[in-house]
């Protein structure tokens, strides 16, 4: 499986070499057939699609041809061997950082699933929609302060408090296996609270987590809750579902990648034909007569976008400006072209006043495959090719000049990218009495590393 290049080695018939995607293997025939030894020592590579990034700067997922989705801890005697959780050839592939060993992943058969316990089990109340994509593209937004949330939790009094006390809240989004929804604080606004009241104040812990099909984008904002469940279904009314919040309209292509703002209220989806898709209002999206394109009440803005020099075009990554929702930049695929890297600075406006601009520049005319911007400088943005890692520090300048960066990947092609840009400090809740040990939420330690899939 996967193999690419067969050569024999000089003055044998009967010994060759086979280049596959997990790297090369020494083939012999004999009367018995063909042997096969793989070549290992000092020879790491197999072929990367996806990644998913964790808040544990050892710890992530590849989806990989041939060999599933590796799960790499990064502990052990070999801290870089990853163990297949999921499928024969891993798809994309996205983990938590509420909860730490929620996992969400797919293949390449268009099979997608969810679990709780890092790949031991999985899901049995997920019920995703079907699609024929070879990889489908996942995004996930997670925040630990969203003060734009509109979902309660309910807090009970243990003793007497008034105004002005801090509440130690949990949220409906439990944060470990077993354990309460993920902690936070928030301060008491009326008079007082006796013990066994109860109130409800507003959640600010919040995933939302969108899926691409074929033909459609869906949303869940209970993708970390596996007690609740998620299922994609038509006429189904429920709240926790799977809700559409783009479906085929016009040249509608197939989605081939996913933006999404900092803010969690914009979505870009890119397609195979060059169409760029701005999904706005996701904020005010909490059930499914709100957030579901096919209902009355949606309360969705659904933006066309073609852009000049992109139309036809296959959008390999939509990047966003973690600082400003306005600046995108948008990656191309295909062999044969001269522009392969736009930028917009107006993503927001009226579709008629978005304006694009070409700064492929000095960059080699290949396929791009990956891009950010850098979270802490709206004018560094770095982009993954089939000739590796090009920076610029220009983006805000008319015609930027692109540099490679080639230490430790050299001119490998870069398939995906994503840095690390949520950040939480670790939260550890005492046990009710000496005896009982601390209950510890873990925090981010990899904030602002940015990982890189070959």
């Amino acid at each position: 499986r996967g193999h690419h290049n067969y050569v024999f080695l000089p003055n044998s018939s009967i010994k060759f070499a086979v280049a596959t995607s997990q790297g090369i293997a020494f083939g012999t025939f004999s009367g018995q057939g063909v042997s096969f030894q793989q070549i290992v020592r000092g020879l790491s590579n197999t072929q990367v699609y996806t990644l998913g990034i964790s808040g544990n700067r050892k710890t992530y997922l590849a989806g990989v041809q041939s060999s599933g989705v590796q799960y790499v801890t990064g502990t052990g005697n070999t801290p870089q061997t990853g163990t297949n959780i999921y499928g024969q050839s891993g798809g994309s592939c996205q983990m938590s950082i509420i909860n730490p060993k929620a996992v969400m992943l797919s293949d390449l058969d268009g099979n997608m699933n969810r679990t709780s316990d890092e790949g031991i089990s999985f899901s049995l109340n997920f019920n995703p929609p079907t699609t024929n994509l070879v990889v489908t593209p996942f995004v996930k937004w997670e925040n630990f302060n969203d003060e734009n949330s509109k979902a309660l939790t309910k807090f009970i009094a243990d003793k007497t408090y008034y105004q002005g006390d801090v509440l130690l809240c949990h949220s409906t989004n439990k944060g470990i296996e077993g354990g309460k929804g993920y902690p936070f604080t928030a301060l008491l606004e009326q008079d007082s609270l006796v013990a066994g009241d109860s109130i409800y104040v507003k959640d600010i812990v919040q995933s939302k987590f969108f899926i691409a099909t074929h033909n459609a984008v869906y949303m869940t904002r209970d993708i970390v809750k596996f007690d609740s469940t998620v299922t994609y279904a038509p006429g189904y009314a429920g709240r926790k579902n799977i809700w559409k919040v783009l479906q085929t309209v016009g040249n509608f292509s197939k989605p081939s990648c996913l933006g999404i703002s900092d803010c969690g209220n914009y979505l870009f989806v890119g397609t195979e034909n060059g169409r760029i898709y701005r999904v706005a209002n996701i904020q005010d999206t909490y059930d499914k007569a709100s957030g579901d394109v096919d209902s009355p009440f949606c309360v969705l803005s659904i933006s066309e976008i073609i852009p000049d020099g992109i139309d036809g075009r296959y959008i390999t990554s939509i990047s966003v400006d973690p600082q400003n929702p306005e600046h995108i930049l948008v990656t191309l695929g295909n062999y044969g072209n001269e522009s392969y890297v736009y930028q917009s600075m107006n993503s927001l406006d009226a579709v008629a006043s978005i304006s694009f601009s070409d700064i492929t520049g000095n960059l080699p005319r290949t396929p791009i495959y990956s891009s950010i911007i850098e979270m802490h400088s709206s004018g560094t943005g770095i982009i993954g090719t089939e000739l590796g890692i090009y920076t610029t520090q220009g983006l805000m300048n008319e015609n930027p000049e692109w540099a490679i960066d080639a230490a430790g990947i050299g001119k490998a092609m870069v398939v995906r990218m994503q840095q690390q840009r949520v950040y939480k400090a670790g939260f550890v809740l005492d046990g009710p009495d000496p005896t009982t040990p601390p209950v510890v939420y873990p925090g981010v330690d990899n904030y602002g590393d940015i990982y890189c899939a070959t």
